[in-house]
């Protein structure tokens, strides 16, 4: 699931939520089979996004910072209750077919209004024999959503070439983060949003799985006025019970009991009373992420800050 440029390319990545953005500029450059990464720069910006037209003058900021151009391949992320992402085993259907009988299949698990969405697949290990099952990474999103998402960019004079559904960014921001993969082994890794943590399950031989569970991650990270020590104390009770139930679920469904790493990403991450709620309380070793160190180690900024970031400056495919 790793996106790695095709050429020598400085592409932009940004991604945001109702309180900050955060966008990077990084420049890859291929040296035999391999790829060399400069992190050129990484910008943010703060205020209350759930106004659009905030949002659009901080866009334009992060573009003038930037100096995003017209010829920069630019990648940002989706996110919300009308975005879905899974991982499934279908029939091997013919292309013409697959996506119709997939949206019979899907329609299910979603919430939202899917008759309007825009649903996207990859077949997963492509096999050189034909097998009556395949593999799929399905992505869905909301017409509605994806729309006003393109009416923001479009006003800030922004036009992304991938727009990447928010578990599949974190799920490529690990498997860039992590190159020694134990076997059969599952890994956690936890984005915190403003008042959502996503967590998203993958390894090697293992298969994907998200969830979102809600957590005020903001205000832990500012010490709000509106939140004591007690409801932190209650809320990451609460977030330690439902990672639990996530990786039981997981173990159950899919019949996999080796897990490692548990890897936080995200600004407000940074609050110590997260790393120090979880450091021994899930049974796996808890760490920051830190993307930006694994492929550039001279550039230095927070630990997962702008992971994200600079993960989707990576895709260009």
């Amino acid at each position: 699931m790793l996106y790695l440029a095709k050429a020598s390319i400085s592409s932009v990545g940004i991604e945001y939520d109702s309180a900050s953005i955060r966008a990077a500029r990084v420049t890859s450059k291929k040296s035999g089979d391999d790829y060399n990464f400069t992190i050129e720069s990484v910008k943010e910006e703060k205020g209350d996004f759930d106004k659009g037209n905030k949002l659009v003058e901080s866009l334009i900021k992060i573009k003038q910072k930037l100096s995003i151009s017209s010829k920069d391949n630019v990648t940002s992320s989706i996110f919300g209750k009308q975005v879905y992402a899974s991982q499934i085993n279908f029939r091997n259907l013919p292309k013409s077919e697959l996506e119709k009988a997939l949206r019979f299949e899907i329609r299910k698990n979603i919430s939202f209004n899917f008759a309007n969405s825009i649903i996207d697949f990859q077949i997963l290990g492509i096999s050189d024999t034909p097998k009556d099952t395949i593999t799929l990474m399905v992505t869905a999103v909301s017409n509605l959503l994806l729309n006003n998402y393109m009416k923001i960019m479009d006003h800030a004079g922004i036009k992304p070439s991938i727009i990447d559904v928010l578990p599949i960014v974190i799920a490529n921001v690990f498997w860039t983060h992590e190159f020694n993969l134990l076997p059969d082994t599952a890994y956690v890794t936890a984005y915190f949003s403003t008042s959502v943590c996503t967590i998203v399950i993958d390894g090697e031989n293992v298969p994907f799985y998200t969830r979102n569970i809600y957590f005020p991650a903001l205000e832990i990270y500012t010490k709000s006025s509106t939140i004591n020590d007690k409801r932190i104390t209650d809320l990451l009770s609460d977030l330690r019970t439902e990672l639990r139930r996530s990786l039981m679920y997981y173990e159950k469904t899919y019949n996999v009991s080796n897990f490692s790493t548990l890897y936080l990403i995200g600004e407000y991450a940074q609050a110590p009373e997260i790393i120090n709620g979880l450091t021994s309380s899930i049974g796996l070793k808890v760490e920051y992420g830190n993307l930006a160190k694994k492929i550039d180690p001279s550039f230095q900024t927070e630990k997962g800050k702008f992971d994200l970031a600079i993960g989707l400056a990576l895709r260009n495919d």
